[in-house]
């Protein structure tokens, strides 16, 4: 039983982080150039980032 419950418990940790993955690149989608500017980081670089799959 052990043995599951380590099985279980790292798929729901890597389903979370995952999930938290998405919303960021989600989020990062949606911010304005200016918005960008001031957190450093490209248009080109935002939407190669965005646009990872979400288990990347």
């Amino acid at each position: 039983m052990p043995r599951a419950k380590d099985f279980f418990g790292r798929a729901i940790s890597w389903i979370a982080v995952r999930e938290e993955k998405r919303l960021s690149r989600l989020a990062l989608a949606e911010l304005t150039d200016d918005q960008l500017a001031d957190i450093g980081v490209t248009p080109a670089e935002a939407k190669r980032e965005a646009s990872e799959p979400f288990w990347k």
